[in-house]
């Protein structure tokens, strides 16, 4: 009865035995499979976390290659700035040179058109007008009777004083008529005109393109030009020629474009000259 007892209580811990050693083995066949997903998961977050630098790698490139494209647009794009800088400067000196050059020749012209023994100055003016008045009156008192036949003597003594440039022939001459007597307020006025008008343009000063001097000396220059009663022509070419470097850029460009509208060109003139010179913030 013992021995039964004994060998029972031995199967039994056989078993147990057996049971514990099958429990530890699917606890670490678990724990090798937990193992396992857990470096496969690890495997594809790995992957995925490749896949994403390599985008990343060339989405950086890409970024770099668009910046170094936007840097040589943005370079070549100030040479071209530059370029055009000089263009438009060498545009603007050639039209320069053109309106000046058509300036020059009207003024040829105009010469050209004028008597050859006109003075330019007005004082030699004057004094000619005046010297000749002075023979108009001298002719007329030296030979107070004419009559059909002329004596050579006196007609010598005539010709010291009175010289006709077209050498017309003698006419007969009424020796009753009464002698020549010049108008001497006209040529007063005349003088004095030519006068007033020197000592005004002897006011005029050139501007020094200085906004703060700009007031000043548009004051000085529309009084002068009202004085002299210009006409919108006139007074664009005192303009031209009494403005600075740059501003005389710019009355010149305008009054090239108006050149058949003069009034137009000299408003657009001074406005022009009122937003470069005449605003309150170039000061």
């Amino acid at each position: 009865m013992g021995d039964k007892e004994n060998d029972s209580a031995s199967t039994s811990s056989r078993n147990s035995k057996h049971s514990s050693s099958r429990s530890d083995m699917s606890s670490l066949i678990a724990q090798a499979k937990a193992k396992l997903e857990a470096a496969k998961a690890r495997l594809r977050f790995t992957e995925m976390e490749s896949d994403l630098k390599r985008k990343q790698a060339v989405l950086d490139q890409q970024i770099a290659l668009d910046e170094a494209k936007v840097k040589r647009e943005k370079a070549e794009l100030s040479v071209n700035l530059e370029l055009l800088a000089q263009q438009r400067e060498t545009a603007a000196l050639e039209a320069e040179a053109n309106a000046l050059d058509a300036l020059d020749q009207e003024s040829q012209l105009a010469r050209s058109l004028l008597p050859d023994t006109e003075p330019a100055d007005p004082f030699i003016r004057t004094k000619a007008y005046v010297e000749e008045d002075n023979c108009a009156r001298m002719c007329s008192t030296n030979t107070p009777h004419i009559q059909d036949t002329y004596d050579s003597n006196v007609k010598s003594e005539n010709d010291r004083y009175c010289v006709s440039p077209l050498a017309e022939p003698i006419r007969k001459l009424n020796p009753e008529a009464s002698s020549f007597t010049p108008n001497n307020s006209v040529t007063g006025d005349f003088t004095r005109y030519l006068l007033k008008k020197d000592l005004l343009l002897s006011r005029l000063s050139a501007f020094d393109d200085r906004p703060e001097s700009y007031m000043t000396w548009k004051v000085s220059f529309k009084t002068v030009m009202s004085e002299l009663d210009v006409s919108p022509i006139e007074e664009l070419d005192f303009l031209l020629k009494w403005s600075g470097p740059e501003s005389k850029r710019h009355v010149l460009s305008i009054k090239s474009a108006n050149i058949a509208d003069p009034l137009r060109g000299l408003q657009r003139a001074w406005e022009r000259l009122e937003e470069r010179f005449g605003c309150a913030e170039m000061m």
